[in-house]
């Protein structure tokens, strides 16, 4: 974890070599002291002790935190401290403890739960401190003690704050915006010392202690009154009710469109009943339920009994899988449909052997073609869901999708839906095979003879996102921020054959470190736990700035479709 410490000051050139001589070794990443405007020595101070300085000369405390927090967005977690000595140092390890748990967002040292030496904390300030924590258990339901100098946040969520108060109001807006969107609070005991030298520019003067009352009132009514349109949490409220698990990431194809033929990311095995039956029992509710990963459903023979064990608990769920159809033959079939599935869905990629074989890497067409024949065929006696055509266009196989369409009405499915695909750099996933943001007149005419077959032969031509391939195929760069609308970080996860919690299927496809996509693993953590915990909350956090975590700020954009 890479902590950042941000010391705002304001002529402070006699505590600061103190401040940072006691700061604890092998904790701090970077140090930055922000000059507030000093007319004494006090950067000068602070970078004779190889502090980073940071001048900011508009005046305020909010103003010197924001200048600070700008300067170590690349760390993990930021901790504010006061220059002026009155905060220990040494307790900075324990404002830490709580986000190492993972058990909170915001961390404050509560000076109310510690000791003080005397006359450390006036009675005034005593008094606006109970006065504002009144406050705020009142308008937001939760008892802060105090509103600290000292204090640590991670960094996403900071961010997720869009911070407005540059004065005194910073430290109460960033306590009431945390209590808004659902964060994690945690107060731990922290020493008050007298300060160092100089004199305090609230407590010490009386302008400076109206000034704060009024801002740090202010501030606590504004953010509970004001309505924030479309804000969603960093912290769940609820479970997720749709559910990917990866019941196995063993694949009979090669295909080159998939990051699986040219990576290893997990180890190689198939989910054990046991194991799914405990990973779905962590959900009270259910609607959906995906039962593919990277890898092959069909070859874990378990996967009949999963799909009625997860039906028999949740009534009502709809459970489907996608499916490359090697192994579907009439015993899996009739399986598959005495297990109550109610979609499924065939990867094909391709209306001729040739071309399947130059995108999948395997000589299966014209076995895939018989099993969805056959299929046809006992689903049309009225039995289990009818198949839907999958098609991961690139520029290799674009211009068989009419055939395709051609193809499914001769084997008697409805539904042909083009697929994104993820650009990783290798195979075929690279950028010079990407159809999106580059369409032409070729590219339009194929779409448009797909699209019109489509419609003549009564088949559903649809794309990724429930929209057509043309719309799906429209320019939308950074700079649109696509991923702010995904909704799957508040409703959606995906646990693979190991049990390791991802974003969803497509993260691992996108992401370049694969490892930083974990948010933990189910077999080492309740789900739960997981779902809130400092990952899932990051992400979230960030879903609406311009900086997403990674790699959601390739979602849409990278795609090539």
């Amino acid at each position: 974890m890479e902590i950042a410490i941000i010391i705002p000051a304001l002529n402070e050139e006699e505590s600061l070599p103190t401040v940072l001589r006691e700061l604890p070794d092998g904790l701090i990443t970077r140090t930055i002291v922000v000059d507030n405007g000093s007319s004494d020595r006090t950067a000068e101070v602070a970078e004779a002790a190889g502090a980073q300085v940071v001048r900011e000369q508009r005046l305020g405390y909010g103003y010197a935190c924001a200048a600070g927090a700008a300067a170590a967005l690349d760390a993990d977690v930021l901790v504010f401290m006061d220059g002026d000595g009155s905060d220990d140092p040494g307790q900075i390890e324990s404002i830490l403890e709580p986000m190492e748990r993972d058990e909170a967002d915001l961390v404050l040292g509560t000076r109310t739960l510690g000791s003080e030496a005397e006359g450390t904390f006036l009675p005034h300030q005593r008094l606006g401190n109970a006065m504002v924590s009144s406050l705020v258990r009142f308008l937001y339901g939760q008892r802060i003690a105090d509103l600290p100098p000292l204090k640590a946040i991670r960094v996403p969520v900071l961010q997720s704050l869009d911070m407005k108060e540059m004065t005194y109001g910073w430290t109460v807006e960033m306590i009431v915006k945390c209590l808004r969107r659902g964060y994690r609070i945690a107060e731990v005991p922290a020493t008050a010392r007298p300060r160092l030298g100089g004199r305090s520019k609230v407590s010490g003067t009386v302008k400076g202690s109206a000034l704060a009352a009024y801002h740090l009132t202010g501030t606590t009514f504004k953010y509970a009154r004001k309505e924030v349109k479309g804000e969603r949490g960093a912290v769940a409220e609820d479970l997720p009710r749709e559910l990917y698990v990866e019941v196995t990431n063993r694949c009979n194809s090669r295909c080159r469109t998939c990051i699986r033929t040219y990576r290893a990311l997990e180890p190689a095995r198939d989910l054990e009943f046991a194991e799914f039956t405990y990973i779905v029992d962590q959900f009270p509710r259910l609607d959906r339920v995906v039962l593919h990963g990277i890898g092959e459903p069909l070859l874990n023979e378990e996967l009949p009994r999963m799909i009625r064990y997860v039906k028999d608990l949740h009534p009502g769920v709809h459970v489907l899988f996608n499916s490359n159809g090697m192994l579907l033959d009439q015993q899996w079939q009739r399986e598959l449909i005495g297990a109550g599935l109610d979609e499924l869905r065939i990867s094909l990629d391709a209306a001729t052997p040739e071309t399947y074989q130059a995108v999948r890497g395997v000589d299966g067409f014209a076995g895939v073609v018989n099993n969805l024949r056959r299929y046809s065929t006992l689903v049309n006696r009225g039995n289990g869901p009818r198949p839907s055509l999958w098609f991961t266009a690139s520029r290799t196989n674009i211009r068989e999708l009419p055939d395709m369409v051609g193809l499914a009405a001769r084997l008697d499915v409805s539904e042909v839906h083009v697929q994104r695909l993820v650009l990783f750099d290798e195979g075929l996933a690279q950028l010079e095979q990407s159809i999106h943001g580059t369409l032409g007149p070729e590219t339009d005419a194929i779409l448009a003879d797909a699209s019109e077959r489509a419609e003549s032969l009564g088949i559903s031509l649809g794309a990724s996102g429930l929209v057509s391939p043309e719309e799906s195929l429209s320019e939308a760069g950074p700079e649109s921020k696509p991923w702010s609308l995904c909704h799957r970080p508040w409703t959606t996860t995906y646990i693979t054959a190991n049990g390791n919690v991802l974003p969803c299927c497509i993260s691992p496809f996108a992401a370049v470190d694969y490892a930083g996509l974990i948010a933990g693993n189910v077999f080492q953590a309740p789900f739960a736990k997981i779902w809130n915990g400092a990952k899932s909350v990051d992400r979230r956090a960030a879903m609406g700035t311009a900086d997403p975590v990674h790699p959601c700020e390739r979602c849409g954009v990278y795609w090539s479709l």
